[in-house]
């Protein structure tokens, strides 16, 4: 007999897959907070959420080694998720409070390890939205960029806010926006290696989204002329038809008429 649990599964991991894109997303607000905020009750919020996305994606995991059989294959192929709970915990943003913490290095080293948190949450929410990056999905092409410009400019200000090269959050998200539409005004430069590195990244990522969507418009208006000569000859193929299936009741009564008069039968 077919066990119905088994027909289940791929429903449920799809499931799962949707619930881990919509916590990596409402992770990026939650990292915000707690980055630039400075409201007691803002920043208690944002810890408590912290804590229950990243719950959230350790029982995702569980589910799914619960779910397939394999568990080897499926931490390989989660490896993702895997990265994002054992090197992202909620504990990591409060690691600057130490005293011994406070070291120039080590503010640096935490400062690598909220970039990290932010690009596996990126990339998880990536891996989401490429799933719906069909063709003609304007809107999801759109919600993709504007996540690179989020991400990219928090990078940048995590990275060059000591440099002078951005300001403030806003002036790293105006970066991050000519950058990925390859406008680059050049009035914002980051001077640190770090800095150059995530705006390489921006550009390659802002690139292969504009050739996405140019791509998709371009397909968009020669399918239109496709679909449209493709009814054109759909209407002339029924037309057709209509007039053969005409010919052969003619020509099937004409043979009826035929064999009559070879009998002698009248007409």
């Amino acid at each position: 007999m077919n066990n119905p649990r088994r027909h289940s599964k791929p429903g449920v991991l799809l499931v799962l897959d949707q619930i881990v894109t919509l916590l990596a997303v409402f992770m990026i607000p939650v990292l915000l907070i707690e980055e630039i905020s400075a409201t007691p009750g803002l920043l208690r919020a944002a810890e408590v959420a912290n804590w229950v996305i990243w719950l959230g994606f350790v029982a995702e995991f569980g589910a799914k080694l619960l779910l397939l059989p394999d568990r080897g294959t499926t931490v390989r192929k989660s490896w993702l998720e895997v990265m994002i709970i054992a090197l992202t915990p909620p504990f990591v943003g409060q690691l600057e409070q130490l005293g011994p913490l406070r070291l120039l290095r080590t503010l640096r080293l935490l400062r690598f390890l909220r970039l990290m948190q932010l690009a596996l949450v990126g990339l998880q929410t990536l891996r989401g939205l490429r799933q719906l990056l069909t063709r003609h999905h304007f809107l999801h092409v759109a919600g993709a960029m504007t996540l690179i410009v989020l991400l990219g400019g928090v990078a940048l200000f995590l990275f060059e806010g000591e440099t002078g090269a951005v300001r403030n959050l806003g002036d790293a998200l105006w970066w991050a926006a000519v950058t990925v539409t390859t406008v680059g005004y050049g009035d914002i430069v980051p001077k640190t290696e770090t800095g150059r590195l995530i705006g390489l990244v921006v550009m390659l990522v802002g690139i292969s989204f504009v050739s996405v969507l140019t791509a998709n418009i371009a397909s968009y208006f020669v399918e239109a002329r496709q679909e449209s000569t493709e009814t054109t000859l759909h209407q002339e193929l029924v037309e057709v038809k209509a007039r053969l299936d005409e010919l052969n009741r003619l020509l099937h009564h004409q043979t009826e008429l035929l064999e009559r008069l070879s009998k002698g039968t009248p007409v």
